[in-house]
């Protein structure tokens, strides 16, 4: 059985598990939910776990039978796309995957940076956030909006006609975004990002991956983004 150590409120960490729990079965792999910053044992920061991970420290974290462990969601989701033939959003095609790894390459410098410039600064208050780290951020994530908003425009998904692990990735971080969720985005800005949002949360276990998420949202995350008074993206 694999395990996969996670949190519902990491935006990576949800993506793998959202996956997972879509592509596998119930018995094919078990997750431990652990708090993130903490150097306790069931935190991200406990000598078990950064001796696990090369002392990154990080969610998602895979571990495989043969006590190998993956680190980094990208990597993860590939592993697991080839390890079990995820075809349909992983294709055989060199050309294909080389769609998927430009965007993945190009993902963690710019579409995660929303996390960086929005969400982290209230959540992770074991960590500093200068302003000016800040706001070079949320300009970033903005023209990576925009810049994704056009591509959205041209095509159905990130990489073309059907979804792909790109498309995951992404959600991670963007759907978060949306009212329903955290609010941190002006939706009208960005019409096809929209619709491409509606889109991937027709996909299996989309509720069930996001249930947290919603709720500390709409309970927690949204009051303490109106004290904060930031600007949306």
């Amino acid at each position: 059985m694999l395990t996969l150590y996670t949190h519902p409120v990491s935006q990576p960490a949800r993506t793998v598990e959202w996956l997972m729990s879509y592509k596998m079965n119930p018995t094919d792999f078990k997750t431990i939910k652990l708090n993130p910053g903490s150097p306790k044992q069931n935190g991200t920061r406990s000598k078990t776990y950064l001796a696990k991970t090369n002392g990154v420290g990080t969610v998602p974290m895979l571990e495989l039978p043969t006590g190998q462990c993956i680190y980094e969601s990208n990597a993860i989701l590939t592993y697991l796309a080839q390890k079990y033939h995820w075809t349909d959003l992983y294709p055989d095609a060199i050309e294909e995957r080389a769609k998927i790894h430009q965007y993945f390459n190009w993902h963690h410098a710019n579409v995660r940076v929303i996390t960086y410039s929005r969400f982290a600064p209230l959540v992770r208050l074991d960590l500093t956030f200068p302003e000016e780290q800040i706001a070079a951020h949320y300009a970033k994530a903005r023209a990576a909006l925009v810049n994704l908003n056009t591509r959205l425009s041209r095509t159905t998904f990130i990489c073309g006609a059907t979804a792909t692990l790109a498309d995951f990735a992404a959600a991670g971080e963007i759907l978060q975004c949306l009212a329903e969720f955290c609010g941190m985005m002006d939706e009208a800005r960005y019409p096809h990002i929209v619709r491409w949002t509606k889109e991937m949360k027709q996909f299996p276990k989309f509720e069930e991956s996001h249930t947290v998420l919603r709720k500390f949202g709409q309970k927690i995350f949204q009051k303490n983004w109106a004290k904060a008074g930031r600007s949306k993206l």
